[in-house]
């Protein structure tokens, strides 16, 4: 078992909450987006979101291997096709994807704060804890992955 970590959905979960909380306690640092215009890329956000996360789920699970990163020991097969052939990690940019859509929905700028965090803790705690656990795992396939496509984008 990998040091202990959060679900990424719920590290998604709580970072929405914190940027509606920040929303709550300080209405002065609204931002003025036109109501159709935020909820309109907030929508597209939303639906990119889904597509990235449902193109890897779909991997994963024709693949047979677990989509769950805090049981390493489960993984049976190294995906490096379909939308991991564009990013490392679809799954957390399916999650950014959403918290910035929420952001757009919520208007506040110092909400916009919750989206580099996110990112922050995403990428240094969960990203390089489960890249070297692939990497003890499929050793010479996980290094020639890295070499062909980015972590993020």
């Amino acid at each position: 078992m990998l040091l202990f970590r959060l679900p990424p959905p719920l590290i998604f979960l709580l970072t929405a909450g914190a940027m509606s909380l920040v929303t709550d306690l300080c209405p002065g640092a609204a931002l003025p987006l036109p109501l159709h215009a935020s909820w309109s890329l907030a929508a597209g956000c939303g639906v990119i979101s889904l597509v990235l996360s449902g193109w890897a789920s779909w991997s994963f699970h024709r693949a047979g291997t677990t989509v769950d990163p805090r049981h390493p020991e489960q993984t049976h097969t190294l995906i490096t096709h379909g939308v991991y052939r564009l990013s490392r990690n679809p799954m957390y940019l399916a999650l950014l994807l959403l918290l910035l859509g929420w952001s757009l929905i919520l208007a506040n700028g110092l909400a916009l704060l919750g989206l580099p965090l996110c990112f922050w803790y995403l990428d240094r705690f969960q990203v390089r804890t489960e890249e070297q656990q692939l990497q003890q795992r499929f050793t010479v396939d996980y290094h020639a992955y890295q070499r062909r496509v980015r972590r993020w984008l």
